[in-house]
């Protein structure tokens, strides 16, 4: 990952923290453009646009992390919610 990119990351895991869903949601499929099947990145959109309450469009990005990751454990929890 190129330094831009792990800025980016960096900047999602403090989104993560510090409950920011909007911008967390927009850094990561900013970082899905390179990297579309990335499971970790996947789920982090799904759990972004889970807490903004909009629920069928997260289950769609947790399916898809399962998708290119079947043993995606993360996904596979949010699943259950």
């Amino acid at each position: 990952m190129d330094p831009a990119q792990n800025a980016k990351l960096q900047m999602l895991h403090q989104c993560w923290a510090g409950g920011q869903w909007e911008r967390m949601e927009m850094l990561g499929r900013e970082l899905l453009v390179p990297t579309p099947s990335d499971a970790d990145l996947l789920s982090a959109v799904g759990v972004a646009v889970f807490q903004l309450d909009r629920r069928d469009e997260a289950r769609r990005f947790f399916e898809e992390a399962i998708v290119n990751e079947p043993d995606h454990a993360p996904s596979h929890s949010m699943m259950g919610c």
